[in-house]
């Protein structure tokens, strides 16, 4: 007589819903053997699938009790149910409940390494594997996906899963409902192969193809066993297989749980792979387009005129010069664009022009703030227009205001502060003295002295410069936004540091230091440096020649024609005034030729900009746009069929045995794993643009910009800053998931939810 595998006792399911009670099966009781192949039968609503799906372990009962080779289960808990589902029992489904992503052969396997052989080994047996591939007559289909195959061999995979997970049951839900006569036939012919050490219980409408196999037919209805007639003799021996028990059991392999679904599942869906690092790459390169624009928009001036989409100035008559090379303006260079009959004027480093200023004004509505572009009086535009109030300024600290009224100043609010929108610029203590009308599209504008305005650009210059020091003999470096300090008093070649910096290279708290550093300026148009061998550390509580320092401000000390070593009065950027703007194109071919970068601010900002102009750049603006917007719906959806694929292959996974905890860890994984390969070649582009524009070649920056616009650090910070969004909500969403799956299933179990 065969091992009695499965007893049920008076078993009873019941449903409820909205207040109505339905039966799903009552009073059910049977015995199981190992060595039957029982086909339970009955037509639709009998009861048969709710119980085979309460002997598969994935459903709670109601009422009665099962015994599993004499274990009552009413004391499983959820890890016992779980090894029940993982060792004792193997599931073969009406619709296949395959992963079809990937091929059979790795189907096979995710299955076989919960094959119970494995605990002692922790590796595949590819022979065994190649054994059920005959068996199953699998073996030309081994390495072929399961999405391309037909029913029947997509059902023979599903018998061959079954079989290798090497359980004593194997439980069959209308094996052959959705497949043809003839692969209808080879099912059941194999199932009746397989069922000789097993014990195989099939649920189906048909019985007929089963006659020459099964041993035992039940049939049920209304919920319950209407008969139950043993066909054919079951000649199994007792098994030498123990059918341990399952609770207390410790499972001591679950890193090859994780180990074999990486290997089998995870890294062998290749196309689905790159379809979801492509998506990643595409979603961040696509954030870090928009992160440029942001930049670009709100910094006026961090990376030099070719990269500033916006300027303070923007008449139709000015252009922007550099030389091609970045290099400084030769007094040649500037006396051609003086002598250049098209140009009314020039303006050497011109800064200045796009540096926005604030004054506040009282009146009959309270404090207001006015914004103002900058300008110097040398502007043909002051000497060609008379003013409507005061005069012209003749000192540093006086100005002249354009508006559109050009009314006059009160008297008690000529004396005024002006305050630098960008915060570039120190307040200054001005006097309004004049004042006259533009009825021109932009804003209100200052009007400074030629060494006012020379005093701006220097001041701005100086505050988007930074300051690297280097001891010589280590090249210890230290790279910041340091505040240089000048005082007659110092020594020439004497350099001070405050404590914190010295300690920042290493330097000695003596009083002199014997090793040579290198202090040099870096800013948006040059790097100037030059050596020093006297260091001193400037003492901590020292008023040190009348400046108020502390010794955690990182400062540096030098005598004012030593601070001219490094840096530069040189000319590095000129605004052209065109006579006649509407020539623009033939003096911006005229500039180029001479070897210039010309840059028109006008025509970029679009403010009153030829039709033709704004019709180019809307279109080209609405087509980035769509392809862009087009580009990062194709990912995200690609990434929302990916992430419902996963979860779908994780529920087929759970459904074998696998524990939550396996799945995660090797989901995780593989996100991770796929998600730095995205950010790696993310990095790798913008790494190759940076370097694009930091070797000046113009005419592919200009293909590549705004991306070329971010600075280092926001290039290399945000990929992985992304990756890090992505890969956590990927990690706890799943989590998530698992553990309402988990949760619910425990409540199932103990008959909490139906």
């Amino acid at each position: 007589m065969g091992r009695r595998m499965l007893k049920v006792c008076k078993l009873g399911k019941i449903y409820t819903e909205q207040g109505s009670i339905t039966i799903g099966i009552q009073h059910v009781s049977a015995t199981f053997d190992v060595g039957e192949f029982v086909v339970i039968t009955g037509k639709s609503g009998s009861g048969k699938s709710t119980f085979l799906n309460i002997l598969a372990g994935t459903e709670s009962y109601s009422s009665g009790q099962i015994l599993f080779d004499d274990e009552d289960v009413e004391y499983f808990g959820n890890d016992d149910w779980q090894r029940y589902r993982k060792e004792k029992v193997a599931v073969i489904h009406q619709d296949f409940q395959l992963i079809e992503s990937i091929s059979v052969r790795k189907n096979i396997e995710v299955a076989f390494a919960l094959n119970h052989s494995v605990a002692h080994t922790n590796k595949i047996n590819h022979a065994a594997i190649n054994s059920i591939l005959r068996r199953t007559g699998l073996t030309a289909h081994a390495k072929q996906s399961v999405a391309t195959l037909s029913g029947g061999q997509k059902q023979r995979v599903a018998i061959a899963r079954a079989l290798a997970k090497d359980t004593l049951i194997i439980l069959a839900d209308e094996p052959t409902g959705n497949l043809d006569k003839v692969a209808s036939a080879e099912i059941a012919n194999l199932l009746g192969e397989i069922s000789k050490d097993k014990l195989l219980v099939v649920v189906s409408h048909d019985t007929e193809q089963f006659e020459n196999y099964a041993t035992r037919q039940i049939t049920m209805d209304n919920g319950t066993i209407q008969s139950d007639i043993v066909s054919k003799k079951n000649n199994m021996p007792i098994s030498e297989k123990n059918a341990s028990r399952i609770v207390d059991k410790q499972d001591k392999f679950e890193f090859f749980e994780v180990k074999a679904l990486i290997n089998s599942l995870f890294f062998s869906d290749k196309k689905a792979g790159i379809y979801f690092v492509i998506a990643v790459f595409v979603v961040m390169l696509i954030t870090m387009f928009l992160a440029s624009v942001v930049l670009q928009f709100s910094t006026p001036y961090y990376e030099g005129v070719m990269n500033t989409p916006i300027f303070g100035s923007v008449e139709r008559d000015r252009l922007i010069l550099k030389n091609d090379d970045s290099t400084a303006f030769t007094e040649s260079q500037i006396n051609t664009l003086k002598a250049d009959p098209s140009l009314t004027y020039i303006v050497e480093n011109d800064i200045f022009l796009d540096v926005m200023f604030e004054i506040e004004f009282n009146n009959s509505h309270g404090i207001v703030r006015n914004q103002y572009y900058a300008n110097s009086i040398e502007s043909p535009k002051v000497k060609n227009t008379a003013l409507s109030w005061g005069r012209i300024p003749d000192s540093d600290d006086e100005i002249l205001l354009s508006s559109d009224n050009g009314e006059a100043i009160d008297e008690n609010q000529r004396e005024t502060l002006i305050t630098s929108v960008d915060q570039s610029q120190k307040s200054k203590k001005v006097k309004i003295v004049g004042g006259f009308v533009d009825n021109s599209k932009y804003l209100q504008t200052i009007y400074f002295t030629k060494n006012a305005a020379l005093q701006i650009s220097d001041e701005f210059l100086d505050t988007y410069s930074e300051f690297e020091l280097t001891i010589k003999q280590t090249d210890k470096q230290t790279q910041g936004k340091y505040t240089v300090l000048l005082n007659n008093d110092v020594k020439r070649g004497i350099a001070y540091l405050t404590l914190k910096l010295a300690q920042e290279l290493l330097i000695s708290l003596d009083d002199e230091y014997s090793q040579e550093i290198i202090i040099e300026t870096k800013n948006l148009y040059y790097t100037k440096g030059a050596e020093w061998s006297d260091v001193k550390v400037i003492p901590v509580d020292a008023l040190f020649l009348g400046h108020n320092i502390s010794p955690d401000d990182p400062i540096i000390l030098l005598n004012p024609l030593d601070y001219l070593q490094i840096v530069s009065d040189d000319v590095y950027q000129i605004s052209i005034y065109m006579k006649d703007s509407s020539d623009y194109a033939n003096v911006i071919s005229k500039m180029e030729a001479l070897g210039f970068l010309v840059y028109y601010p006008y025509a970029i900002n679009l403010i009153g900009a030829d039709a033709r102009t704004i019709v180019i750049q809307t279109l080209i603006f609405i087509i980035a746009s769509l392809i862009g917007g087009v580009l990062l719906a194709l990912s995200l959806l690609t990434l929302r069929k990916q992430s419902l694929g996963i979860f779908r292959s994780n529920a087929i996974i759970r459904s074998l045995g696998y524990r939550s905890k396996s799945i995660i860890i090797a989901d995780a994984i593989r996100n991770i794993f796929r998600v730095l390969i995205s950010s790696a070649i993310n990095v790798a582009l913008v790494f190759v643009m940076v370097t694009i524009k930091n070797n000046n070649l113009e005419k592919y920056k200009n293909t590549f910009i705004p991306l070329t616009n971010l600075s280092n650090w926001f290039i290399f910070a945000l990929p992985m800053f992304i990756s890090v969004i992505y890969i956590t909500y990927f990690i706890f969403k799943n989590r998530a998931l698992e553990k309402i799956n988990t949760i619910t299933q425990i409540l199932k179990m103990r008959g909490f939810l139906l």
